[in-house]
């Protein structure tokens, strides 16, 4: 989550985008984080069908995203 949170801090969307699919395949698989990260930097950087594709796949984990929650 570090290191997504570091991409997030420098705008780098595609480190970002492969960080965060490797996570979520194979790092902490109940940890909602990186979803949330990568769904905020998506609708940041005006890409808000990516930011809903992600929040798809949260719901597809029941996971649950509340807008402007602080997770970190």
């Amino acid at each position: 989550v570090t290191l997504l949170g570091a991409c997030r801090m420098h705008s780098d969307m595609a480190r970002a985008e492969r960080i965060a699919e490797y996570m979520f395949h194979n790092v902490d698989l109940e940890n909602p984080t990186p979803y949330v990260i990568l769904a905020n930097m998506y609708t940041t950087a005006g890409m808000p069908e990516n930011a809903t594709l992600v929040k798809r796949k949260m719901k597809d984990r029941d996971f649950n995203f509340v807008p402007n929650q602080n997770v970190l």
